[in-house]
């Protein structure tokens, strides 16, 4: 690149410390990734686990990895130049796998994965546990899939398919052979018995032309095993219709409509290791059940929903939400709801999610269905959800706002929770009355044990969503 393009951005205070004392120090490189890119040509780079807004002399694409070193880093701004990057002037498909040895002590966790590829007799075994005289045989050589993330330092990590996280070598840190968000092919080589180190191979796998498609491919794979070919391809299409990014936020959002994880449950696990997440999660649980409409908007926020939104208005000067305390995997675990809350113009009636976290290890489920933009719409609203509470257990409702009145069902299996809930339902529809302006009908009924989640959504479908 023969007039490297410039790439300025303010004082970047609300990033995690370690992050801006990468940026505030001439001369350091780093890697960073374009996380959108606005109408205006305003950019959102994200910087270890930061994310700062930008400018560029030169057009750049969401998703484009850069190659960065600090020029200037004054007080009201950080100039970045953009360096060339080897791996662009590769030709397509012609990235070479990156080599390094590791301690065999050190091989476990990978090992782990590579056990389940191999037939039972041909699995590696850690040393020690052959038995006395067996025949000192090379084991076979298989691969797994991993992707290349980065820790809050900016240090790339190798993720491994069960999520564990294996530390890369310094000599990788400090090329361009890998970038964060590259899927790998992850071999061993074939290694003697009483060798003290092992050959572990990287292969960069080509990025495929369509990245929505090869998404789709990706996640209908991991889920497939557990939930069938046609509900794991469903909901591959609707996480990969929010949008395709390099790091593990779309998983993790199959995975919550998988019920394969509780992204709640997830975000307070997290938060129990950063003290600040923790306190500031406990004051968001107190604001969202208050029922005041202004500390409830205030919480949704400080879990970071509208983190980059805000960041680009210059609203967010410091680390003050959930998604910028909890480290790396809270602000997976918090992108991975607001994908879940994107609506794609090619399917306006496609629901959004919302999982939230309540006091006394309670949460909230929510689906919510609005078909107020479609060209036949009988301007019909729904919004489903479950409470988990620790006094009442789980309650289902069901509220279905229409021009002409709105009807809200409230269920419980449990017969004592359903007479207790019809004593208390008065005073919440006439609440919803005056908050709506519309006449509101309430019913409270048992609902049979083996009843199917309020927030169910069949996923089979696939010609649903776009």
């Amino acid at each position: 690149m023969a007039n490297p393009s410039i790439v300025a951005l303010p004082q970047p205070a609300g990033l995690p410390p370690a992050t801006r004392e990468v940026l505030l120090s001439v001369g350091r490189e780093l890697m960073a990734r374009v996380a959108s890119v606005a109408d205006d040509g305003a950019l959102l780079l994200k910087v270890g686990s930061g994310v700062v807004a930008a400018r560029s002399d030169t057009p750049l694409r969401a998703g484009d990895v850069l190659r960065l070193q600090v020029a200037e880093a004054g007080p009201e701004q950080v100039v970045l130049k953009v360096l060339p990057t080897p791996r662009q002037a590769a030709p397509p498909g012609a990235s070479a796998p990156v080599r390094f040895d590791l301690p065999v002590a050190d091989l476990q966790p990978l090992a782990d994965e590579l056990a389940p590829a191999l037939p039972g007799e041909e699995r590696p075994q850690s040393p020690g546990q052959q038995a006395p005289g067996a025949r000192q045989t090379a084991p076979p050589a298989p691969s797994v899939l991993g992707r290349v993330v980065e820790d809050e330092q900016g240090r790339l990590l190798l993720r491994l398919p069960s999520g564990s996280r294996m530390p890369l070598p310094e000599q990788l840190q400090r090329t361009t052979a890998l970038a964060a968000g590259d899927v790998v092919e992850v071999t061993v080589a074939p290694t003697p018995p009483d060798a003290e180190t092992a050959t572990v191979e990287l292969r960069p796998l080509p990025t495929p032309a369509d990245q929505r498609a090869g998404l789709v491919r990706v996640l209908t794979s991991r889920l497939a095993p557990r939930l069938g070919e046609s509900t794991a391809a469903g909901i591959a299409a609707f996480v990969a219709a929010r949008g395709v990014s390099a790091n593990e936020t779309p998983l993790l959002a199959a995975r919550v409509l998988a019920q394969e994880l509780s992204p709640v449950e997830r975000l307070r696990s997290l938060a129990a290791s950063h003290p600040k997440a923790a306190a500031l999660l406990h004051a968001i649980e107190q604001d969202l059940a208050s029922g005041d409409r202004d500390r409830v908007r205030s919480a949704l926020s400080r879990l970071g929903l509208d983190q980059e939104r805000r960041l680009a208005l210059g609203d967010l000067t410091s680390a003050s939400t959930v998604k910028s305390l909890a480290g790396p995997e809270g602000e997976t675990t918090v992108g991975a709801q607001q994908l879940l809350l994107l609506k794609p113009g090619s399917e306006p009636t496609a629901p959004a999610f919302l999982f939230l976290p309540l006091p006394d290890g309670a949460q909230a489920r929510l689906v919510v269905e609005d078909s107020a933009q479609t060209e036949s719409s009988d301007n019909r609203f729904v919004l489903r959800g479950e409470l988990d509470l620790a006094r009442t257990g789980t309650i289902s409702f069901q509220l279905l706002a229409l021009e002409q009145g709105t009807f809200l069902r409230v269920e419980s299996p449990d017969g004592d929770v359903v007479e207790h809930l019809r004593s208390e339902v008065e005073p919440l529809r006439a609440g919803l009355e005056r908050a709506l302006g519309t006449p509101v009908s309430a019913t409270v009924s048992q609902s049979p044990p083996e009843a199917p989640p309020a927030t169910a959504v069949n996923f089979a479908k696939a010609d649903l969503y776009a």
